[in-house]
């Protein structure tokens, strides 16, 4: 088994837990449950939640479930982690929450990576719908305050350039003649179904849509950028792109995310409409992200390799607006994460799971 991290890793992830602390603070003592608490975003979420919480006296009481248990989550081990929290086996479709009036159940199960939702597009659908419907029958057994829901930035489809960065009042949508669409379709049902269940249950309803969000704790063979590109530029000698390249992203390091994210939570901050997390600052064509990931593990530029013009699939450029969720932290968020360091980080992650393989 590999070692767990030290260093700037460690030094980040504190930094971060002190932030979503002070984003938190309204929430001490209260319970939180997390479904699809294995996945990438969820395991992170549960960390972060845990460090806030014991360091810096939140007394947050943690609840998750995963088909997973908590064992087999390798963040959590990369992280020398021990998160407090009871955690269940079980899907989303019939996991339970506290019987504990005022908590606050975030629903974060669904298969997130285009290989996996491809391979399982009928799953993905029911975690999203199916799941956020048993979410809020549980939210109103036991008096929940707030539903939380990770939605994503697929909702929007390809916005065109004047609406780049997008705000979350943009009316796009996916291609429905692409079978990819089932992931973002999946989540704007269920941004429906939330509202609908809200107005029924009378429980406070967010829908927070991550952009492009990446770090430790995602599957070396993920397929999203810049994971992919990272493990390439690990693992081999040359980085070969898929695509011409040209594509447009805006990455985000998770903990960024997280933190915007724990600025969500708590049901005074519940808001009228979905919300963008993410980070537009440093927004890059996929072969200038491949560049970079080809600098941070000591290779030579020309190992970059794009495919001929015209092969690239996907979206062609997205960025988010985050003047919302700006407007609802409080104290201010801290300073994104710069893609130099976030990528120093993610290599850190790929070497220590590559070594566990």
């Amino acid at each position: 088994m590999p070692p767990e991290t030290t260093g700037a890793c460690e030094l980040a992830f504190a930094a971060a837990a002190a932030a979503a602390a002070e984003q938190l603070e309204s929430l001490a003592g209260v319970a939180i449950h997390v479904n699809g608490a294995s996945g990438f975003l969820a395991s992170n979420l549960v960390a972060l939640l845990d460090r806030a919480g014991t360091t810096h006296g939140l007394g947050l009481r943690l609840h998750a479930s995963a088909r997973r248990p908590v064992e087999q989550v390798p963040l959590f081990r990369f992280l020398g982690a021990r998160p407090s929290v009871e955690w269940d086996c079980a899907p989303a479709e019939t996991t339970t929450l506290p019987d504990v009036p005022g908590c606050v159940a975030i629903h974060t199960a669904s298969y997130g990576a285009p290989a996996d939702y491809l391979r399982e597009p009928l799953a993905t659908f029911r975690a999203n719908t199916e799941g956020l419907i048993q979410t809020f029958r549980e939210a109103s057994r036991v008096g929940a305050a707030h539903v939380v829901y990770l939605s994503s930035a697929e909702v929007y489809g390809q916005p065109p350039p004047e609406a780049i960065p997008t705000p979350e009042d943009f009316r796009g949508g996916p291609d429905l003649g692409d079978a990819r669409a089932i992931y973002g379709e999946s989540k704007r049902m269920a941004e429906v179904l939330g509202v609908v269940l809200a107005q029924e249950t009378g429980i406070p309803f967010t829908a927070v849509r991550p952009w492009n969000l990446y770090g430790p704790g995602q599957r070396v063979d993920d397929g999203r950028v810049p994971i992919a590109l990272m493990r390439m530029a690990v693992g081999s000698e040359e980085i070969r792109l898929q695509s011409d390249g040209t594509p447009r992203r805006s990455p985000c390091f998770v903990w960024d995310g997280l933190v915007q994210l724990a600025a969500c939570l708590a049901p005074a901050r519940a808001s009228a409409g979905p919300v963008n997390i993410g980070d537009p600052s440093e927004e890059l064509s996929i072969i200038e992200l491949a560049r970079k990931c080809a600098e941070e593990a000591g290779m030579p530029l020309d190992s970059v390799h794009s495919s001929p013009p015209g092969t690239s699939r996907g979206l062609l450029r997205c960025a988010p607006d985050i003047e919302r969720v700006q407007s609802r932290a409080y104290p201010p968020l801290p300073p994104m994460t710069p893609l130099s360091e976030g990528l120093a980080l993610l290599r850190e992650w790929v070497c220590w799971s590559l070594e566990g393989l």
